[in-house]
């Protein structure tokens, strides 16, 4: 059995540049290697769970992390690392570009974030106002790759706390979207490989999704801004550009291959200059 374990980045539309939905895939005997190893961190820094002390790009020493430097910043994130990078999890995901998401037909961004058929109630299939779905679909077929036929796989995804959301109907809408990416017809080419279950859980209970949040929260700086170029930042830089897996971007150009199967396309991002 195969878990994927995923965190999402950047969720106000009016804010964010781009919206991330990544992860880890891995067995359950690389989970449970990456346990050991991650809570081991934690308590060698005396410390309950990770959480990234920035704040509008400022480091935010407060809480636990008062009084640290820069070289206790560097020792607890390059041994997060290693945890990851020692259970050989793959990384996988998704980022999108809202603004071009949001130049998109609605019919289109519909089409994005679901898997059902057109019919009688196409108008509540997916969620054609957020890139998130869009983003989460993408990231379940991806994962989905990753597993070795006869096997499969349990997507496991943060619970979704951004405080303009009503955590229970995004959860309920991204199982019902599961549930079509399932019942596909004709099946997605990674069906086999799907578990019948989508699963929402903390980083309390997962430690795997305080290392997707990691993931999540650098990916999505790393494409708007760059992480910079101090100890810290190179080493993140370098976790993110090598090792196995990557994350997909759906620019200009990634959505405009997506949108090749789309029925519904009246848009064309041509003349947007890629």
């Amino acid at each position: 059995m195969y878990k994927l374990l995923a965190d999402e980045s950047g969720l106000k539309a009016a804010e964010d540049k781009v919206c991330v939905v990544v992860g880890f895939v891995g067995s359950v005997e690389q989970w449970d290697a990456f346990n050991v190893a991650w809570k081991r961190v934690l308590d060698n820094f005396e410390l309950e769970f990770w959480d990234w002390h920035y704040k509008d790009g400022q480091i935010k020493r407060e809480g636990p992390y008062r009084g640290w430097t820069d070289e206790d910043d560097f020792a607890f994130v390059d041994a997060l690392l290693k945890a990851v990078e020692d259970a050989k999890l793959i990384k996988t995901g998704t980022g999108i570009v809202i603004e071009y998401f949001f130049e998109l037909t609605e019919d289109e961004r519909r089409w994005l974030t679901t898997s059902a058929l057109y019919g009688k109630d196409w108008g509540q299939r997916g969620k054609p106002n957020d890139p998130w779905f869009a983003a989460f679909q993408s990231t379940i077929l991806a994962a989905g790759a990753l597993v070795p036929i006869g096997e499969k796989l349990y997507p496991v995804f943060d619970i979704r706390n951004s405080p303009s959301r009503k955590k229970k109907p995004e959860q309920d809408k991204a199982r019902e979207i599961y549930a079509e990416i399932l019942n596909q017809s004709p099946s997605v080419k990674v069906r086999d490989r799907l578990g019948e279950s989508l699963v929402f859980g903390t980083r309390e209970q997962h430690l795997g999704l305080q290392a997707a949040d990691l993931l999540a929260n650098r990916s999505r700086v790393y494409v708007v801004d760059g992480l910079g170029d101090d100890k810290l930042s190179n080493r993140i830089g370098k976790f993110l550009e090598t090792g196995s897996g990557y994350t997909k971007m759906l620019n200009l150009r990634g959505l405009d291959l997506l949108l090749r199967g789309c029925p519904f396309r009246t848009t064309f991002l041509e003349n947007r200059g890629f």
